[in-house]
């Protein structure tokens, strides 16, 4: 009687019975199984078919319906990712009639947990957020969750509008949803009204775009009828600056093309930018990628450039491109009739109407200088493309290592450290080759390399230093004790001023005094400024039982100010003011005989 009764749901059905501990029935309570069954079959064949789960078009619809089965999860009492566990019970029984499912399972599961685990923690966020409301009209005798705070929840936090008042009437609380639809709307308007500034803008530049602003230059031009979404339309003058340009488009290209050989034909430009001086390409993928990976990724570009690959721009319909396997950026809309196709040595070819050079050596070199996630599912990696921009980067990062490591090396100088001064002469003698003569940047990345050993190696160092700073400041501050306890007259309980800087030394002079005498208590302390600081400290066979340390502070900081706090044996407290620290001290004296 019902689709969910087929051996096309019930293999998954048992899977989601299995995960939640929950029994199926037909009925109403079944809901939930049926929603998550239903949403997690969509899933795999949308991301089969690569649709990311997004904020717009058919990826939105995707990340509703996720988090939809996210949230009927939770009301099967499951507040961690599941979905992704039912991905092969789907393939397992649609696989024989749709194989590339198979062919992408392992990927369908990483996208769709991937996304769980971001949404469940936003969920976990968002809740706390509608905790944080609901106290706040409790404490001021309201029953009403303003508009703008549900909007807020939804438009901040992902947390969804039904999800909001179904929480609300759990608490006997209502939802203005008057103002939440009017935040909802103005959104929309903003996000139309940018829209049609983008659209005008790209309009207005483009048309400003000539043939005549690239003469002299080697390059492919761009083809200013046919300018996609995205691609470069501001006007250019200089001409080294197109030239620039040109280098870091071509170079945006190979890195997909090498990034879709590493990782997978999953991979597609999710956003870009190409500029003169960078290049930043989104794309999407749900792992971080390794710095080895990372470093062969790079090297295969490279390879690429050094091959010479020539690079060929030809016009044809899209039909005809698509049926080539020309890749097109997803989503964007192009001239059906008229598309123009950059080719670079037959080893990436794509739909493009921006800049490029003649030929791939003449990009010369690239580096990749970071990659990181942008959102679940979306990864960026940021690079330079020319050996000028490439050279100007590795300078920077070489000075600001050097200027650092040089501030570190004065500090070896007073300990005779020599240990490292065959490096340290060598960091010398570089910066002033860099300086006085070109240095080439193969030279630059080899310092650098120079430069990471080298600051492992001084930070080893500098910790040995200190090392025996502290022992010697320690003897110091231990002395001070020792002078302390010849000093005493009543050796139960020790009451002091100290002429140290921090707590660090109160706590070596307390165990000291408190380990020589176990059945003594130490209140000591020191005036840094404005400020003073008291530590007590109990030892393991003080007769009085009854005194607390961290209860005599905090009575000495309600009477005398600053705040602090501690255990049975040991506590301490700062911010008193200097001129207290005496009446501070006689206060804990007179209770220390009460």
């Amino acid at each position: 009687s019902s689709n969910y009764e087929t051996d096309l749901f019930s293999p998954v059905i048992k899977k989601i019975e299995q995960l939640t501990q929950k029994h199926y029935s037909d009925t109403l309570e079944g809901m939930p199984h049926r929603v998550i069954a239903d949403h997690v079959r969509t899933l795999c064949f949308g991301i089969a078919d690569n649709v990311m789960p997004s904020n717009e078009g058919r990826g939105y619809v995707l990340r509703r319906l996720l988090r939809r089965a996210c949230r009927y999860a939770k009301k099967l009492g499951v507040s961690e990712p599941i979905l992704y566990k039912c991905v092969g019970d789907v393939v397992d029984v649609l696989a024989g009639h749709f194989e590339h499912l198979k062919n992408r399972k392992s990927y369908i599961e990483k996208v769709i947990r991937a996304e769980e685990e971001s949404f469940l923690n936003t969920l976990s966020a968002g809740l706390t957020l509608f905790d944080q409301v609901v106290k706040s009209l409790k404490d001021s005798n309201q029953n009403v969750i303003s508009g703008e705070a549900a909007f807020k929840l939804y438009d901040t936090y992902g947390f969804p509008i039904d999800l909001t008042t179904l929480l609300a009437q759990e608490k006997n609380l209502t939802v203005d949803m008057e103002t939440y639809n009017n935040e909802l709307e103005k959104q929309k308007e903003r996000s139309r009204q940018g829209a049609k500034f983008e659209q005008s803008q790209l309009k207005e530049e483009s048309s400003h775009v000539t043939e005549s602003d690239f003469e002299g230059l080697d390059l492919h031009l761009a083809e200013d009828l046919n300018i996609a979404k995205g691609g470069e339309c501001r006007i250019i003058s200089d001409r080294a600056e197109k030239v620039q340009m040109a280098q870091h488009h071509s170079a945006t290209h190979l890195l997909q093309d090498v990034l879709r050989k590493h990782l997978g034909d999953h991979v597609h430009q999710a956003g870009s930018l190409v500029d003169s001086s960078r290049l930043r390409f989104d794309f999407s993928h749900f792992e971080s990628i390794s710095s080895e990976k990372l470093e062969k990724i790079q090297d295969d570009i490279n390879a690429l450039i050094q091959q010479e690959l020539a690079v060929s721009i030809s016009f044809s319909s899209l039909d005809d491109a698509k049926k080539k396997g020309v890749l097109a950026l997803f989503g964007e809309k192009y001239n059906a009739d008229r598309v123009r196709v950059v080719d670079i040595g037959g080893v990436s070819i794509e739909l493009c109407a921006g800049t490029h050079v003649e030929n791939s050596k003449q990009v010369e070199h690239v580096k990749i200088i970071s990659e990181s996630a942008i959102s679940a599912g979306t990864r960026r990696i940021e690079a330079l493309a020319g050996n000028q921009n490439i050279n100007a980067f590795l300078i920077s990062k070489v000075t600001d290592i050097e200027n650092r490591l040089i501030k570190e090396i004065e500090k070896l100088k007073q300990s005779k450290q020599t240990l490292l001064d065959s490096d340290i002469k060598k960091v010398v003698e570089f910066k002033t080759q860099r300086v006085e003569t070109k240095v080439t940047n193969n030279q630059l990345e080899d310092h650098l390399l120079f430069l990471t050993i080298f600051d492992t190696k001084l930070k080893d160092e500098l910790k040995k230093l200190a090392k025996v700073q502290g022992k010697q400041n320690e003897s110091t501050v231990i002395q001070l004790a020792k002078e302390s306890i010849e000093n005493a007259k009543d050796k139960s309980c020790f009451i002091q001023e100290f002429s140290v800087s921090e707590i660090a030394d109160l706590r070596v002079i307390a165990d000291y005094i408190t380990n020589k005498y176990q059945d003594s208590i130490a209140i000591i302390g020191f005036e840094n400024q404005a400020t003073a600081t008291i530590l007590i400290k109990v030892g393991k066979g003080y007769p009085r039982k009854d005194i607390h340390a961290g209860n005599l502070i905090k009575e000495v900081t309600e009477k005398f100010g600053g705040g602090g706090g501690g255990r049975f044996d040991m506590a301490q407290a700062g911010g008193i003011k200097s001129e207290n620290l005496a009446q501070s001290f006689s206060f804990l004296e007179t209770r220390i005989q009460s």
